[in-house]
């Protein structure tokens, strides 16, 4: 596996594969640390996917989850 820093479109695959798999063994704060490293990197993860995608059942109670995924993107348009 090629990390991040190395793979800047595929690293950020992986940073969701990870996150995922915290979520499903039930780790909540590394499936959201992972979340949150993928917020500050470019990446197709948006608040609006982690709401509908039901992958992230299992930690959406977590209000570290909520406040993800209740945040609104800026805008570039004015």
């Amino acid at each position: 596996m090629l990390p991040l820093s190395r793979d800047a479109y595929d690293g950020s695959l992986r940073l969701l594969d990870l996150a995922t798999i915290y979520a499903v063994v039930g780790d909540r704060k590394a499936a959201i640390d992972q979340l949150r490293a993928l917020f500050q990197v470019p990446a197709w993860v948006s608040p609006a996917w982690l709401r509908v995608n039901s992958d992230w059942d299992s930690i959406r109670d977590d209000p570290g989850f909520q406040q993800l995924a209740n945040q609104s993107i800026p805008s570039d348009s004015q």
